[in-house]
């Protein structure tokens, strides 16, 4: 039974952890970058049967249409869900997937390439608390699923492999993103192999053309990012970007520590401080692990991605590379999403080294429970998205919301059918995600993506060009960053717990100009009350939603 007790108790805990996608009709999902962003996007391309559009038809609603070659590719395996499956049961099935896949992953890694199936108990919970990180719901298995990944390719670098690792290979790209973290996972994955093919003296082709097969279907599961990246005629938002950075030297360093210890929201590792304590443990302890070629490695993984990050986006040393070329400036190197496989395998490799030491097992134990319990209660206070604790424990949540309240259908479908908005009127949105009224079927002339068509940007620009003269920071962030192409307030840019705006300068002509004849607030605003353009204030008869009510202005 003793044998059992371990597959028992990690069912449990799993169980407990997934339970809101079980026993709860309205679980908590992350605001950020997740239902103001993708989860809408996605169940607008289902529900407007635009999976297969051309990469010029446009996908309605979403900034009045935009051309479905801005959006994610159909083969992605997550559409599938949308497509047969209800916004919520899809979101559901998608975040079981990632937890499972994660601790599975990560289990047989361990047993097999760490603790070559040795201190079992030690693998089921280091792979518990791989399993309860907040992964970022938009990458599917991108991270989630790396321990897996990296296993085939050891199974088939070590010739232990079988048919499954060939498929995994194969088939991942479908189920992950390449600019969220496969790309890099990759990078330091052909690093690690080269170095090995350099001290065996043998260069291994079966891993080579293992490399080769993920590249291929990377390119067939992400056509659109590659067609639209290399064949397609459009100009992009990302074309105007322009991250330089401010810092000297000694604020770099002073950046570096903070983002290693805190690590970054969307790939959260929460390594401090209990996993940081036992790897600094094994290094004092164990006088021979800085002669472990996987330990070393993986720290100077972790040293590069924290420090890259850092250096190149905020070291002014390096602004001549920026303003040279447009490709850096748009594309986002986030060598940093291997830092959560590269924490849990350093905390394996310490963990099996101080197993050694039998007085210290009881502690060892001890701190991993107390990661479990840091991965399911200890991100209150951080933007990245634990549905356990926030659906059971914070009711009065501002970074979560179940899918129903945050969209609330009823309430905004009520509002349309008030103002008898059909398919082509666009309105625009103060306060609040444009997506939220794109969920129900009204188009609006704003939206918050990572890249959309340069010429809305630039219409917006004429809009909004009085409130950004307000605030340089504001300007600067739209102009050289500019994902968020909404009606941006500069009184809420400065404080966002106001009750009102004072005053909204921006160019209503332009905005009849593109057929926009209303503007939703979630806030009043003094300087059109006064010139009676209020012509609707409604209230949100469901308490929890994330819209209370909503002030219209006619344009």
């Amino acid at each position: 039974m003793r044998q059992y007790s371990f597959h028992i108790l990690s069912a449990a805990i799993l169980f407990i952890f997934l339970s809101p996608f079980f026993l709860k009709k309205d679980f908590k999902c992350l605001v950020g970058d997740n239902l103001n962003q993708h989860i809408a996007i996605n169940s607008i391309i289902v529900q407007n049967d635009a999976l297969c559009f051309e990469s010029d038809e446009k996908v309605p609603y979403i900034m009045g249409g935009i051309p479905r070659g801005f959006l994610k590719s159909e083969l992605n395996f997550v559409f599938l869900l949308y497509k047969y499956l209800s916004t919520t049961n899809a979101y559901r099935i998608i975040k079981i997937l990632i937890c499972l896949v994660a601790f599975f992953g990560m289990l047989l890694f361990l047993n097999r390439y760490i603790f070559e199936y040795e201190n079992k108990s030690l693998t089921y919970l280091i792979s518990i608390a791989f399993a309860t990180l907040p992964f970022f719901p938009n990458g599917f298995l991108t991270i989630a699923g790396q321990p897996l990944l990296l296993f085939s390719y050891l199974n088939i670098y070590y010739k232990k492999d079988n048919k499954y690792d060939w498929l995994l290979i194969g088939i991942f790209p479908f189920f992950s993103s390449l600019i969220l973290g496969n790309l890099f996972f990759h990078v330091f994955l052909f690093a690690f192999f080269i170095s090995k093919f350099y001290l065996s003296g043998k260069v291994n082709y079966k891993i080579i053309f293992s490399f080769l097969i993920f590249i291929f279907f990377s390119i067939v599961a992400e056509y659109r990012l590659f067609e639209f990246t290399f064949f397609s005629e459009f100009f992009s938002s990302r074309d105007e970007m322009l991250r330089l950075g401010t810092l000297n030297l000694k604020g770099v360093i002073g950046t570096s520590l903070i983002f290693l210890i805190k690590g970054h929201r969307h790939f959260a590792s929460l390594h401090f401080p209990f996993i940081v304590l036992i790897i600094v443990a094994a290094l004092i302890f164990i006088k021979t692990l800085k002669w472990n070629k996987l330990f070393m490695f993986l720290i100077l993984i972790v040293i590069f991605s924290v420090s890259f990050e850092n250096i190149f986006y905020g070291w002014d040393k390096l602004n001549f590379l920026k303003l040279k070329s447009n490709f850096i400036n748009s594309f986002t190197f986030r060598f940093y999403s291997i830092l959560p496989l590269a924490f849990y395998l350093l905390l394996g490799i310490s963990l099996f080294e101080l197993c050694k030491i039998q007085k210290y097992r009881f502690f060892l134990y001890f701190f991993v429970v107390l990661i479990v319990g840091n991965n399911m209660f200890g991100t209150k206070h951080i933007s990245s998205e634990n549905v356990f604790y926030h659906t059971y424990f914070n009711e009065k949540s501002k970074t979560h919301y179940s899918i129903n309240d945050f969209y609330s259908t009823d309430f905004i479908s009520s509002i349309r059918t008030q103002l008898k908005l059909n398919k082509n009127d666009m309105v625009a949105c103060v306060g609040f995600p444009s997506v939220l009224l794109n969920y129900s079927n009204i188009s609006t002339i704003g939206g918050f993506l990572n890249n959309y068509p340069l010429k809305f940007k630039e219409r917006m620009r004429k809009i909004i060009a009085s409130e950004l003269s307000k605030n340089k920071e504001l300007k600067k962030r739209y102009d050289y960053y500019g994902v968020r192409c909404e009606i941006l307030s500069s009184e809420l840019s400065n404080n966002n717990s106001i009750k009102k705006i004072n005053d909204l300068s921006i160019n209503l002509v332009e905005l009849r100009n593109y057929n926009c004849n209303y503007i939703f607030s979630k806030y009043p605003i003094e300087n059109f009350d006064r010139e009676g353009k209020l012509v609707l204030k409604k209230y949100n008869s469901n308490q929890k939603a994330y819209l209370s009510k909503i002030f219209i202005y006619k344009v």
